[in-house]
């Protein structure tokens, strides 16, 4: 007895270290870059595990998977304490009429911890970025009958930190709830190029700069019918950020406040099992942004965001390649409207995905996903943007089960 105590007491400072430092080393580097990303809140996003983008973003209902930031009501499964970490890279390529380039990145998503407690109740804390603006963009600009270079780059985003509640009603039954304590940045840098009286190219340049804050709530709940089929429902009580702004144009600094009254959100998840191998599941998320607000003020350039999303994970009852009981691998699809309004048309998204996971004993295990995909379109808002990713996470709980009661 005196062996397991001192392991248990070993392990929870471990839990609770990797979760202060995920979030102090990634917080930085969550951003997922896009040049739809210079629109004002271009690429929502709910904070999905590697697993769930495999599925087409379904986060309800996956046996094995509890971490979730967008229904808390899910991390009422856990039994152990324990972690989830992810990692993703990718590779884009923007094309309009006249110019394309290539850019990748490396970002970490979401990463979340659990701590259950005593009376079926567990405590979490994770992080995720729902809003980026990092983004980069290369054009030309006619003045005077002179074609001029312009550079347009935007850095930063809003980062969410979310400590919650979950708590098990009873086997079939969890809900939970969720502080969103949203922060960040954003830094806009535009030059242009322009020949001087000797022909030779001078550069001019001005900045703006935002600092984000502001408190939500996540609100879930999920439910199993029969044996197999999971139903979740979440709710985002998104708030009005406040925003400092610094505008800087030739060495001229302006400084005032504003506010965006962020839009809430819903989510509705589906999964059933077909047999004991095969698991299919659906997504339906909607976010109002065409009622968005800056200062009261609504804005003309936006629309509704709306996703759609399914996918299935099969899991062989034998070892079949690289497949097997311990070794299922998945496919999903999802497409979304982006809340962006360009030449007078929605832009809208689709992505393709491929997952498999490993298990390492019974407290771990390591999700891989790749996935392709497209926003926008050259034939209706005369841009494109594809993209290709790789992903990898990792979970991991503590040996000891506790004691729910």
């Amino acid at each position: 007895m005196k062996h397991v105590l001192s392991r248990r007491l070993r392990l929870r400072p471990c839990l609770v270290a990797f979760a202060l430092a995920s979030i102090s080393v990634t917080s930085p580097l969550a951003a997922q870059e896009s040049v739809f990303n210079l629109s004002a809140f271009g690429l929502p996003a709910s904070g999905e595990s590697m697993r769930a983008r495999a599925m087409g973003g379904v986060t309800v209902g996956l046996p094995e998977d509890l971490f979730s930031l967008e229904n808390p009501a899910l991390l009422a499964r856990a039994g152990r304490a324990g972690f989830y970490l992810s990692l993703l890279g990718q590779d884009s390529k923007v094309e309009n009429l006249e110019l394309s380039h290539s850019f990748d990145d490396v970002v970490f998503p979401m990463g979340q911890a659990v701590f259950p407690a005593w009376y079926n109740t567990v405590f979490s804390i994770g992080y995720y970025q729902p809003i980026d603006f990092d983004a980069a963009l290369e054009s030309t600009v006619t003045f005077e009958g002179d074609t001029l270079p312009v550079t347009l780059d935007s850095e930063g985003g809003v980062f969410v930190l979310s400590p919650g509640l979950s708590y098990a009603i009873d086997e079939r039954t969890g809900v939970g709830a969720s502080f969103d304590i949203y922060l960040g940045s954003r830094g806009v840098f535009r030059s242009v190029q322009r020949p001087d009286l000797g022909g030779v190219l001078a550069t001019t340049s001005d900045s703006l700069s935002r600092d984000f804050d502001g408190l939500g709530v996540t609100l879930g709940i999920e439910h199993r019918f029969g044996q197999g089929t999971h139903v979740g429902l979440g709710y985002r009580l998104r708030p009005t950020v406040s925003s400092g702004i610094t505008a800087e144009l030739r060495a001229v600094e302006a400084e005032r406040e504003t506010e965006f009254n962020l839009p809430n959100a819903f989510s509705l998840g589906v999964s059933t099992s077909l047999g004991n191998q095969v698991r299919v599941a659906g997504v339906l998320r909607r976010s109002g942004w065409e009622d968005f607000e800056i200062d009261g003020v609504p804005q003309s350039d936006v629309a509704d965001f709306v996703e759609y999303g399914g996918g299935l994970e099969y899991t062989p009852d034998q070892r079949k390649l690289l497949i097997g009981p311990r070794a299922p691998i998945r496919f999903g699809m999802r497409w979304r409207q982006l809340p962006i309004i360009i030449n007078d048309q929605n832009v809208n998204e689709w992505a393709f995905s491929f997952g498999h996971s490993r298990r390492f004993g019974d407290r771990s295990r390591v999700d891989l996903l790749f996935e392709y995909g497209r926003r926008g379109s050259l034939d209706d808002i005369e841009l494109t943007e594809r993209y290709m990713r790789l992903g990898f996470g990792i979970s991991a709980f503590e040996q000891w089960r506790r004691r729910r009661s």
